[in-house]
């Protein structure tokens, strides 16, 4: 079959569209809150938002009344009450919706009905840190997020909320909720590059593909093994050129790729050590970022979310030393794919305060055999023999040392960071947290004016 515009059969005359633009789902939020921009999601075949039409719809009485020809809208608190209509026009390149010779029998409209507008909060937790992104970054420099999200599979259990946050009402826990303060957290730091650690699946696909793509930004997704969450990472089009994008599953990493060899080595002389780190899923999201305002300047940019327990600090340290592995692979070992300055930033939930052995092999670029954090799952996973660990690497944390990231009832500390070669990139602004008192307002965090247990880090960078 050839490509054609014109089909006849017997007499009868039918027009042919290769490939129709086509949204194959349009859904805006059930519960939307006065003052949240309205992000649909969105997914099409054949079709963009960049060459769709949108057009906005609010209900006033029994009648729907057109109000805007927008991608976005944000309802504001007059419109508390009322229920607002999307219709999307598909369109792609070669069949734009905003061409006036396209022919409406091509293209199917898709529609979708909100919820009614609620009533927002007056102010929400990350107001203030706002007030230090306004402007947003150019040039030289380029402002990054890292935020651990919680991921609607943990925060939904019955232990979560029963032990871990029993203040937040059920209907604040949700992700209906919480993923528009979300976003809203989100555009308002004007980041150019977004690493968010507990991200579902549905999560990313249904809610973030779509409103980072109606802001300019790509991103990609890597799950842990058998698990529905992951790590994300999201890049503005306008700073930064995808080159290359990878999740390793460190466990995986460990047994298959040949620079892990003497680290493997090292794990098989004890094999209870060995299976507890095979056991963890962990993985790490790598991609490789061209500047597009310095094209010689590329990133390596690793976003991580390491395992959990409290007395695995030494299952941590095999898990970061495989990233430092493949981080300097990359950085160093590959320069021949893309020529010019490599710089590494390594960032994530990397579950360990500042004065664990992991900090300090991340700043130091080593750590010692006797060092305590080897004897933290016990006699049965001590490893025994020479273990020191060593990476060429230089790292200090962007973002200091606050007091917590992590703020929940019974626990508070420092988890999150970014880690980058001061040799390479400067700080130029430390977003600062919020104040004490408004983190505990409602207790702890999650709560209904901030979306995670996590704070999430953000700092402008400059090349040197």
């Amino acid at each position: 079959w050839q490509r054609a515009s014109l089909l006849e059969i017997q007499e009868e005359k039918y027009r042919v569209v290769y490939n129709p633009p086509t949204a194959t789902m349009v859904k805006l939020p059930p519960s939307p809150l006065a003052g949240m921009t309205l992000y649909p999601s969105l997914q099409f075949d054949f079709a963009s938002h960049q060459f769709s039409k949108f057009f906005w719809f609010k209900r006033k009485q029994h009648e729907w009344e057109e109000r805007f020809a927008n991608q976005l809208h944000t309802p504001s608190f007059d419109d508390v009450g009322h229920k607002f209509k999307l219709q999307v026009t598909p369109g792609s390149e070669t069949h734009p919706a905003n061409n006036d010779d396209v022919i409406s029998d091509d293209v199917i409209i898709a529609e979708d009905v909100s919820g009614p507008v609620l009533p927002a909060r007056s102010s929400y937790l990350f107001d203030c840190r706002h007030v230090h992104t306004t402007k947003k970054c150019s040039g030289d420099t380029f402002r990054m997020v890292c935020f651990n999200i919680l991921a609607d599979c943990y925060a939904t259990q019955d232990f979560a909320r029963k032990e871990l946050f029993p203040y937040c009402p059920d209907d604040i826990i949700k992700m209906d909720y919480r993923i528009q303060l979300i976003q809203k957290e989100l555009e308002g730091y004007h980041g150019d590059l977004i690493c968010l650690q507990e991200v579902d699946r549905f999560v990313f696909e249904n809610h973030l593909v779509s409103s980072m793509s109606l802001q300019n930004f790509a991103g990609a997704l890597a799950t842990k093994k058998q698990c529905k969450e992951g790590v994300a990472v999201f890049y503005n089009r306008d700073r930064f050129k995808l080159i290359s994008v990878e999740n390793k599953i460190l466990q995986e990493s460990l047994t298959t790729d040949e620079v892990n060899k003497d680290l493997l080595e090292k794990v098989s002389r004890n094999q209870s050590l060995k299976s507890s780190v095979l056991q963890r899923g962990s993985c790490v999201l790598l991609a490789v970022l061209q500047s597009v305002d310095a094209p010689h300047r590329h990133l390596v940019l690793a976003n991580t979310h390491l395992f959990w327990h409290p007395r695995a600090l030494n299952i941590r340290l095999i898990q970061v030393s495989l990233l430092h592995a493949r981080i300097s692979h990359l950085s160093i070992g590959n320069t021949s794919f893309y020529s010019g300055v490599v710089t590494p930033i390594i960032c994530g939930d990397l579950n360990s305060k500042p004065a664990s052995g992991l900090c300090d092999l991340m700043q130091d670029g080593n750590i010692p055999t006797n060092h305590a954090d080897w004897y933290s799952g016990g006699i049965t996973n001590y490893h025994g023999g020479d273990w020191s660990l060593s990476h060429d690497m230089k790292f200090v944390s962007a973002c200091g040392k606050p007091t917590y990231t992590n703020y929940v009832t019974g626990f508070s500390d420092c988890l999150d960071y970014i880690y980058i070669d001061p040799r390479m990139l400067g700080i130029k602004q430390v977003v600062p947290h919020p104040p004490h008192h408004l983190v505990t307002m409602h207790t702890a965090i999650p709560c209904v004016t901030s979306p995670s247990d996590h704070i999430a880090q953000v700092v402008d960078l400059g090349w040197t």
